[in-house]
């Protein structure tokens, strides 16, 4: 018993083209899920704040997460989620970033020392211990089950026609 493939080279490799288009919108499409649903987990995630108690409002780090991207590439898509604020106290230029990781705050200035006013009370350390809050490193982690399931659908849309 003989057996034979036919083979339409011109036509598969035509296919591959056309699945090569839909993967890389599915990349940009995945990517932006993620970072969407990172964003999302952040807000919920990110330090409250009290009232007399931060250099900036309450809620002014939940209110500007934000989203840059997707960028990229047939083969290759980033996306960026963060803190777009800054701080009200024009010595605290990242604030965003010092709520994720924490660390010490130090004075940049002539005297040697910060000045804050928390609970209606001036204070005037040398320096500042801050523990990181690591929102983003939380959501990240708490959005991986969302991002494989946008992963599934979007990939198997793109090959299954």
């Amino acid at each position: 018993m003989d057996a034979a493939v036919e083979i339409e080279v011109a036509a598969t490799i035509k296919g591959l083209g056309d699945l090569a288009k839909r993967m890389k919108v599915a990349g940009y499409f995945i990517t932006d899920d993620a970072i969407h649903a990172i964003q999302k987990r952040a807000v919920a995630l990110a330090p409250q704040g009290e009232p007399g108690n931060t250099t900036n409002p309450p809620g002014d780090l939940k209110s500007h997460i934000a989203t840059e991207g997707p960028k990229g590439t047939t083969t290759r898509w980033v996306g960026k989620v963060g803190p777009a604020v800054v701080s009200n106290n024009r010595w605290a230029h990242n604030y965003g970033g010092q709520r994720e990781f924490g660390g010490t705050i130090t004075a940049h200035n002539l005297s040697g020392h910060l000045f804050f006013k928390k609970f209606d009370q001036w204070y005037s350390p040398v320096s500042v211990k801050q523990t990181g809050a690591h929102y983003l490193l939380r959501a990240r982690i708490f959005a991986i089950p969302t991002i494989k399931r946008s992963m599934i659908k979007r990939l198997t849309e793109a090959i299954v026609v």
